[in-house]
């Protein structure tokens, strides 16, 4: 990543914004806490793009919130990419 993308938030896969205690967004990316469920949604690398979703952990949750984890890891772990 050059300078110029490091001061671009919408580049930024990793800045994130509080939407609430239980959903927060980046730019291609939510997660949300409904009930006893965590989500991840993002839009797809294919050509076109597509909205996606998937099931995660509660600790997963945690990590992404708190910046203990990557977005991408979390979409290599279950095959997203």
């Amino acid at each position: 990543m050059d300078e110029f993308d490091k001061r671009n938030p919408v580049l930024d896969p990793e800045k994130k914004s509080l939407a609430s205690e239980d959903e927060f967004f980046g730019p291609f990316w939510s997660v949300r806490k409904t009930g006893d469920n965590f989500v991840l949604r993002y839009i797809s690398g294919e050509v076109g793009g597509r909205l996606k979703e998937l099931e995660i952990t509660k600790e997963e949750f945690e990590f992404i919130r708190n910046g203990e984890i990557d977005i991408n890891s979390v979409l290599l772990k279950y095959g997203a990419y």
